[in-house]
């Protein structure tokens, strides 16, 4: 299975294009089984690309589907893309200050209630807030938001078998800057369960501004240059160097690595 995205143009009112403009082409794609970085300059239209491919955001030109069945975003009814589909966005909760474990429970609205306490229960252990169902989202720090939005995503996702998340093929998960607000050892465990869902069979896009944590934890990549075009796509080991990254973003980058660990970082004041 294929996310695959061709000829995108959006942008917003009263501004100009955000992606695709000046005739640039933005197409890709997004692997079953792997773990896709997107990365790019602020303003390249990383959240848009995102939100384009959830089909939450209508572009002006293009097309969104999934290969090999051929469902397109426009075309296919909301409650069958939502079975298909998660988003963890950047930021933003519910409207209303829910429980957590209400918050959680909102990723089943598509597939109904079937067995969901025993999901919320399950996705929340899985990012370490179990002990916190009860509490109410806007008591959270902004890192924990982020892990209850992953649990969200994974209940949307799941399977109501004995192994939810064992098998998602012909699953797509996106993540918009998972792990901006998270401590190190929760930025390794989110990029972990990601990486997870991916070997499961799901095709996994993760927008990231840290260089470092795509080029350890990615299996493709795909840059966006400042005019909203895509510079480079590929494998993560082609994509993500100093070579190829230095004329996206504009600065001097190091690149190396610590114990085994790719580090791709700004080399500081020119």
């Amino acid at each position: 299975m294929t996310l695959r995205f061709a000829d995108i143009r959006a942008g917003y009112p009263r501004r100009r294009a955000v992606l695709g403009g000046e005739g640039h082409l933005v197409e890709g794609r997004l692997e079953a089984g792997r773990l896709t970085a997107i990365v790019g300059p602020n303003g390249a239209g990383k959240s848009t690309l995102l939100r384009v491919l959830a089909g939450v955001h209508r572009p002006e030109g293009g097309r969104v589907w999934i290969e090999p069945e051929g469902l397109d975003v426009r075309s296919a009814r909301a409650t069958v893309w939502a079975r298909r589909l998660a988003l963890i966005p950047q930021r933003g909760g519910p409207a209303f200050d829910y429980r957590v474990g209400e918050v959680v429970a909102l990723g089943r609205f598509a597939s109904g209630v079937a067995g969901v306490g025993r999901l919320v229960g399950e996705a929340l252990d899985r990012v370490g807030l179990a002990s916190l169902a009860n509490r109410r989202f806007g008591e959270l720090s902004a890192g924990q938001q982020q892990r209850v939005a992953v649990a969200r995503a994974l209940v949307q996702l799941a399977e109501t078998t004995s192994d939810p998340w064992a098998d998602l093929s012909g699953r797509v998960l996106l993540a918009d800057e998972p792990i901006a607000a998270l401590d190190p050892a929760w930025i390794s465990a989110t990029m972990g369960r990601l990486r997870q869902a991916a070997r499961a069979g799901a095709a996994v896009g993760v927008v990231l501004h840290d260089l470092s944590a795509a080029a350890t934890w990615a299996d493709d990549a795909i840059a966006l240059s400042a005019d909203g075009a895509v510079a480079h796509a590929g494998k993560a080991s082609d994509v993500l160097t100093s070579a190829r990254l230095e004329p996206v973003f504009g600065c001097e980058l190091v690149s190396g690595e610590v114990s085994g660990v790719r580090v791709l970082t700004p080399a500081g004041t020119r």
